[in-house]
């Protein structure tokens, strides 16, 4: 004797389940954190001192380092918002990922200088370009930076 069964799943919980299963999947196709979705543009540029590089003694070993920092402000020039830092290449290039790690939303920028030689105890600046008070003040646009703290206004 063939006994036949069929299974009979209502139309109700089926939909319920897809959803489930839908809604659960959505992350792996958002990434994780779901983003922000705020737009960015790449920050690269170079920093100098009367055109010459910003030296520090063994820099390899982490023991001068020179940075950049990046503070976005309002249009009173007031910070208001995240730093962003970027470490300063023998070259004077530097590169800012900002939060997503592809460069910082457009807007305008205080950006702090400083010329730690050796880390962290002397800045060779004297703390003129620090990331809170410094008087560089840039647009951020995707196009190439380019700083010498001699001129801070540009």
């Amino acid at each position: 004797m063939l006994i036949h069964a069929t299974w009979s799943i209502p139309r109700q919980l089926f939909s319920a389940a897809a959803i489930a299963i839908v809604g659960m999947s959505l992350p792996l196709f958002t990434g994780c954190g779901g983003g922000s979705g705020e737009k960015t543009v790449q920050t690269k540029g170079r920093v100098t001192n009367a055109g010459e590089m910003l030296d520090v003694e063994r820099r390899d070993v982490g023991v001068g380092m020179v940075q950049v920092i990046f503070t976005s402000v309002d249009e009173s020039e007031n910070n208001i918002g995240e730093s962003s830092a970027s470490k300063v290449l023998v070259d004077g290039s530097f590169s800012v990922g900002g939060r997503s790690g592809s460069g910082l939303p457009p807007g305008r920028y205080r950006i702090g200088v400083e010329q730690w030689d050796p880390y962290p105890q002397i800045d060779k600046l004297k703390r003129k370009f620090s990331p809170t008070t410094s008087k560089i003040i840039r647009t951020i646009d995707g196009s190439p930076i380019e700083l010498d703290v001699s001129r801070p206004e540009g």
